[in-house]
């Protein structure tokens, strides 16, 4: 289908396998296994329609077929944002009246920062070695949310940039021209769905997918750096 799929764990084990047999961090130049008889058989356990579940409970997996269960940000799972969800709800059943939810690639808002000032949330220019911020936010009691190509990757010995964000029916890193995508939403579950689904998607359909939406914004980075802005986006920038 070439969107997330809860049933592509094989091909992103493979990416692991290859790289931690090398030895090699993260953005480091190694040999990598790609050959097509072999990512075939990968994709061929690719498939979240192999999964038959009812509610919250999976009751059986195709053979040969790994899941995701949920682990680490910037995969498909969804655990990020459901559980800065359940944070913000905890804190303010409590009293809690101001605070930053920071889960990494995920920042959730209670209130703002003073009685007239929001919280100041900076967007990351992609692959810049000091944390450079590409765009500063001004946020109230909302969720910023990004997905990217510059996390997680490596360059492959032939040049190949590889990154962590698959497309199960190729079994290849996503290539369309995006580094990354940031969504601005109420909570913080739907910025993560949203920013990895519109990252697969590419910029043109991931734009009309927001467009859509309402109380849904999202700021697209390309490869060249350009910055693409959702109708409402820029009410957001800091001036």
């Amino acid at each position: 289908s070439g969107h997330p799929d809860q049933g592509s764990a094989a091909a992103g084990l493979y990416y692991d396998e290859n790289q931690k047999n090398q030895g090699r961090p993260f953005g480091e130049t190694h040999a990598f296994n790609a050959g097509g008889w072999k990512m075939r058989a990968v994709v061929q356990r690719c498939n979240w329609c192999r999964v038959d579940s009812e509610g919250k409970e999976v009751s059986s997996i195709g053979k040969g077929l790994s899941v995701l269960l949920g682990v680490k940000k910037g995969d498909t799972e969804k655990d990020a944002g459901y559980i800065a969800d359940k944070i913000k709800d905890f804190l303010e059943e409590n009293g809690v009246k101001r605070a930053i939810i920071n889960l990494g690639g995920n920042v959730l808002c209670i209130g703002k920062k003073t009685n007239t000032d929001n919280f100041g949330i900076g967007v990351r220019k992609p692959f810049a070695a000091n944390n450079e911020v590409l765009v500063a936010l001004s946020v109230d009691d909302s969720s910023v949310v990004s997905s990217g190509n510059y996390e997680r990757y490596f360059y492959a010995d032939d040049g190949t940039f590889y990154h962590h964000i698959l497309n199960p029916a190729t079994g290849y890193s996503y290539d369309n021209d995006l580094s990354d995508v940031t969504i601005l939403s109420k909570d913080s579950l739907t910025g993560d769905c949203l920013s990895t689904t519109c990252f697969c998607l590419g910029l043109d359909d991931g734009m009309k997918l927001i467009e859509s939406l309402d109380g849904i914004e999202a700021i697209f980075v390309t490869n060249e750096g350009e910055i693409h802005y959702s109708s409402g986006a820029k009410a957001y920038v800091k001036s």
